[in-house]
């Protein structure tokens, strides 16, 4: 289903879910076994294992008035709409259930999908989060063709690491100190994509994330991200990597520094 992820994204933003933690991971065999260790013995045991360790996952903390509830039907709505099979989409039927989760997809240290090859960095500014436009920026993405997404993690950043991450850009981008404010008015969603058909994949995506000032974008770049979600040069609605020799640097910011202390926080 992570091919599927903005879809995903989008359909749970229509029913009203609000999400305090999404994180892209690679569950390991023996924790997966762990996981389903009372089922051991049974005729499921072995599908289930095989789904949640045979390749990148997608956890999401969601929130909304009687969240669990409302999540199962959710759940079997996602189930026939992609046509997964049992146990693809998975949600806690307890609060009981639900801090047990949490405490295995985003507590518990899993192996990260992150490659640092040929790759560019995209941060969903907070504004697209309020909006509820995070599905459709993601779906936007995928249906792109020219990247994958190959790392995805929820953030929520304090001015000192905004700043940190944004500093190669101060001199360079106008409105900096508006913008490195923006990163912290609420969670930010950071992916690493990765070039399917390019060597330079930061200016490929940079050119399908549009001219930094959105009035330049909807009149020259209509189809560009910012064209489409942003509203000015600080809610512009997406953070690209703007030189090639950053793009590693930029995704390991996120998803080796930042990821690593976040688990630890």
């Amino acid at each position: 289903m992570v091919d599927h992820v903005g879809a995903v994204l989008d359909f749970l933003s229509h029913q009203q879910f609000a999400f305090s933690a999404v994180k892209m991971m690679q569950v390991g065999r023996p924790l997966a076994e762990k996981m389903y260790d009372l089922q051991r013995g049974t005729s499921d045991f072995d599908m289930r294992v095989e789904q949640l360790a045979g390749g990148p996952v997608v956890a999401m903390e969601l929130v909304q008035e009687n969240c669990l509830d409302k999540l199962k039907q959710v759940v079997a709505s996602l189930s026939s709409r992609f046509n997964a099979q049992s146990g693809e989409f998975e949600s806690a039927a307890s609060v009981l259930e639900a801090q047990q989760l949490r405490s295995f997809y985003f507590e518990t240290p899993q192996s990260p999908t992150a490659t640092f090859e040929n790759c560019t960095c995209c941060v969903v500014l907070p504004h697209v989060m309020k909006e509820g436009l995070i599905g459709e920026v993601v779906s936007a993405i995928q249906r792109d063709g020219g990247v994958r997404i190959t790392a995805m993690e929820l953030f929520i950043l304090d001015r000192t690491t905004a700043a940190e991450f944004l500093e190669v850009y101060e001199g360079v981008v106008p409105h900096f100190n508006e913008s490195v404010d923006h990163f912290t008015t609420g969670p930010c969603l950071a992916m690493e994509l990765v070039g399917q058909h390019t060597k330079d994949v930061v200016a490929q995506f940079r050119a399908s994330a549009g001219p930094w000032d959105v009035e330049m974008a909807k009149e020259l770049k209509p189809q560009t991200l910012r064209a489409k979600f942003g509203h000015d040069r600080v809610r512009n609605a997406v953070h690209c990597t703007d030189l090639p020799e950053d793009g590693v640097l930029e995704c390991q910011y996120f998803f080796d520094i930042l990821s690593r202390r976040q688990l630890r926080s």
